[in-house]
């Protein structure tokens, strides 16, 4: 690996770690993390000729924007729940 391989391997972890820490906390924030993580790496395996691990970051990456997606649909019916309390 070159020095420009382990800084964009270092570059994906830092998001990897946060968005774990930040999902474990409810915060949908992780997932944008997550993200980010995944497509730094997806990069970095391409870069390295790792067909099989971008592929997995491709996955990945598929289901990070579908948890997104369904944790974003959970929130706004807690929101609508709650204002129909309000009211």
């Amino acid at each position: 690996m070159t020095f420009a391989s382990e800084i964009i391997g270092a570059a994906a972890l830092v998001p990897a770690i946060v968005g774990a820490i930040l999902v474990n906390k409810r915060d949908r924030r992780g997932f944008i993390c997550w993200l980010v993580a995944n497509v730094l790496s997806c990069a970095l395996h391409v870069s390295l000729g790792s067909i099989s691990l971008c592929v997995r970051d491709v996955i990945f990456t598929g289901l990070t924007i579908d948890g997104l997606r369904r944790w974003g649909r959970i929130d706004d019916r807690m929101h609508a729940e709650r204002a129909d309390r309000r009211s």
